[in-house]
């Protein structure tokens, strides 16, 4: 039985009763990359997370406390390599901050039950540029923010810029969020991603 599943079993139940209340509580109830991104504000690599290409239909949910982030029907195809969405499911799911780290302004994109971190949102500014793949991988990169896959380089080539698509319509937003943030309940269809 999955984390998911044990959630879906107690829904009814209080999850606050049930969220872990220290650093070492979290640590027991989430795998090492999720503790990672959740509780250290870590950045999977692009291209790694399970959900990046992910097309079935239903809803993200937070692996941290099973709070529902985004459906399905909001995400698309932004060329980042992290799974992205437009909006999320309810305004009132996530919490949006400032982050000045890493020498750049973002805004980081939490649970708003748990707080965990989940990733970034991207506005678009029409005098500049879409935002570039360095937004979040290469700063996570250099920061040494990123997971620990002895696979891949630990920062991507010099001059890896790509264009990256920004939210379409009718918000324009591109919420960048890490795999290992989320967990899915599907409903074994397929959906379109844009």
């Amino acid at each position: 039985m999955t984390n998911l599943d044990k959630r879906e079993k107690g829904a009814n139940s209080c999850h606050s009763c049930e969220m872990p209340q220290t650093e070492e509580e979290w640590r027991k109830k989430l795998t090492a990359e999720q503790f990672k991104i959740l509780r250290e504000k870590g950045t999977e690599f692009a291209f790694t997370g399970k959900y990046a290409g992910h097309k079935e239909k239903g809803m993200y949910v937070c692996a941290g406390c099973g709070n529902e982030l985004f459906i399905s029907e909001t995400k698309f195809d932004s060329g980042t390599g992290w799974p992205s969405f437009w909006e999320p499911a309810k305004k009132a799911a996530v919490e949006e901050k400032k982050d000045i780290g890493n020498f750049m302004e973002r805004t980081e994109v939490l649970c708003n039950r748990c707080k965990g971190h989940l990733g970034h949102v991207f506005k678009r500014n029409p005098t500049t540029p879409s935002p570039r793949l360095g937004d979040c991988s290469l700063a996570n990169a250099r920061s040494g923010r990123i997971s620990e896959n002895k696979d891949i380089p630990a920062a991507f080539p010099a001059g890896l810029h790509h264009q990256l698509k920004t939210g379409p319509k009718p918000t324009g937003l591109r919420y960048c969020i890490n795999s290992g943030a989320l967990e899915f309940k599907g409903s074994g269809k397929k959906v379109k991603v844009r």
